[in-house]
This record gives C-alpha cells, structure tokens and sequence, in this order.
C-alpha cells in the first residue's frame, strides 16, 4: 500500500458515508457571496488542444499516475482516463494561472456551468485537486436532462429566455438570492441573457489575462452588483 502525503483529503471516499453525500450535494452557503460560473471547453481546455490521445497512446498515464498519487494521496487510476488526462495535459497553462488570480484576488468560488457538470460532484471535485482548484470549487448549475430542469423552462421567467446554460445560470441565481456578484465565463456567447456579467472567451479559445482582468472588475466592481 502507497503511503498517502501528509496533506491528504479523502475525496474518493466521500461517496461512501451519508455525512461525506451530505456535505457533497452541491450548494452555496450563505457565505460565500460571489460565484465565477465556469465553463471547461474553450476556457480552461482550448478545443484545439488534443494532446491527451498521445498521452494515452503512449502509455505515459501509467508513468503519471504515482506522482499524483505521490502529490494528491489520489489513486487517479480508478478514474475515467480521458478526464485525467484532459486535464493534466490539455487544461492551458495561462488559463490554470489566471483562473487562480481571478479566484485569489475576488474571493469568489466556482459553480460549473459546463457540460463537464454531468460529473458528480466529487469527481469534479477529484479533478479539480489536480490542479489544487478543489477548495475553490462549490457547485455544478442543474443538469438540462432532469426532469426539474423541463419544468424550470416553462415558468414565465424564462419566456424570453434563449439557450439552456443562460437558463441554468439564472436559475442558480434565483436559487441563491444572496449571491451579490458574479461573472459567468464561456466560449458561448450568453451576452443577451447575462449582459455585463459575461465574459466571452470565444475569440480566442482559452481564458486568457485580458479576460481575467475583466473577470475581476466585474466580481469586485460595486457597479456590478444584483
């Protein structure tokens, strides 16, 4: 048996315990008052980048795997290897640098808006760790395949409403009333919806300094707030 690091969190664990499901349900505190709603493709993850099928080819996951184990007390190898390697080879280093300056310099927390939010909550919560982004990270907005989700559509809110992760991001906010300031980043263009609390990395495929620098005005810029 690996010996874990002394900074080891049983993330893999979580799942196990009604304590551990409990406390990884997904929600915002009361607490925490401003959100970055992130999406993954196109911000942390440039389409361009598909390194991690000759990672994989090549067998160099097998070579990766102890040194995470050795930084995260994680068996990454219980782990769809596609994900992992998504991460650890094709997530943009700017975009890794930035992210963490937006989150370090607002306060704020991670809800993610990504089609990545089909993962549960402690699978992304194990991804994120790769990376130490885990303790930033809080929540995933609703899936659009659940039934709430076919029912939230029809309310009269949303009438004039276009496109489902608007919706999604929305009703996160409705949900929580007292987060005060948020920003939502996307390679999608969710301009209409969410005006001057959207910030659009499409132009460029990854989240990039300008972009922070614009994430960060908007999450600590009182003219920002709801």
């Amino acid at each position: 048996m690996r010996e874990r690091p002394a900074n080891f969190i049983d993330y893999e664990n979580f799942r196990l315990t009604k304590k551990y499901k409990e406390k990884y349900t997904g929600s915002c505190p009361a607490n925490i008052t401003k959100i970055l709603f992130l999406d993954i493709d196109g911000v942390l993850q440039p389409g361009w980048s598909q390194k991690r099928f000759d990672h994989i080819k090549n067998g160099d996951l097998d070579k990766l795997y102890p040194d995470l184990f050795a930084q995260t007390g994680i068996d990454y190898s219980r782990y769809d290897i596609y994900d992992v390697a998504a991460v650890y080879y094709d997530w943009h280093e700017t975009s890794k640098i930035q992210l963490r300056r937006i989150l370090d310099e607002t306060n704020a927390k991670i809800v993610v808006s990504s089609a990545w939010r089909t993962k549960n909550l402690y699978k992304m919560k194990i991804l994120f760790n790769i990376f130490n982004f885990n303790d930033y990270y809080i929540d995933n907005t609703i899936k659009t395949s659940s039934k709430e989700y076919d029912k939230l559509r029809k309310l009269p809110r949303y009438k004039n409403i276009s496109g489902d992760r608007s919706i999604q991001i929305l009703e996160y906010l409705h949900k929580y009333d007292h987060i005060n300031m948020y920003v939502a980043v996307d390679d999608l263009d969710l301009s209409d919806c969410l005006g001057d609390h959207f910030v659009y990395t499409g132009n460029v495929g990854y989240l990039n300094e300008k972009h922070a620098d614009k994430c960060i005005e908007i999450l600590t810029n009182p003219k920002y707030k709801r």
